[in-house]
């Protein structure tokens, strides 16, 4: 009679489709966290940036009263990608700059000497955004 010779090399499906089921599920638990995540970290980025920018402005103004006077380049009120924010004495030469980062968009509401808002929001998620006072 003939002797079967069994080669096992490999997986067998039932294997495969087993781990192939525990991936789908970790990625299934994954996924919403890491967006999560993001989300989180953009909402960072956002706060820090507006209170920053509302901090420097309340600064500017404390300190030169009625010559205070700010200009963010590329124009006002609304600022996207890399831009900069100048702050100072109206006629001074050398302004104190802040970069805005990439992606933020900034608005500011307000004069330079009575004080207003500043609203900073990410341009890819128009959901998260803050807002802080000077």
């Amino acid at each position: 009679m003939f002797k079967q010779i069994k080669n096992n090399k490999g997986f067998t499906l039932v294997e495969v489709i087993v781990v192939a089921v525990i991936v789908l599920i970790l990625a299934a638990v994954a996924i919403p966290l890491y967006n999560g995540y993001i989300r989180d970290s953009r909402q960072s980025t956002v706060s820090n940036a507006a209170v920053a920018i509302a901090n420097g402005l309340g600064a500017m103004r404390q300190s030169y009263g009625d010559a205070a006077t700010y200009n963010l380049s590329g124009g006002s009120p609304a600022v996207t990608v890399n831009r900069t924010l100048y702050m100072g004495r109206t006629g001074e030469t050398s302004l104190n700059s802040l970069v805005i980062p990439q992606g933020l968009t900034v608005v500011i509401d307000g004069n330079a000497t009575a004080g207003g808002s500043v609203v900073v929001s990410h341009g890819q998620s128009a959901s998260v955004s803050h807002t802080a006072f000077w």
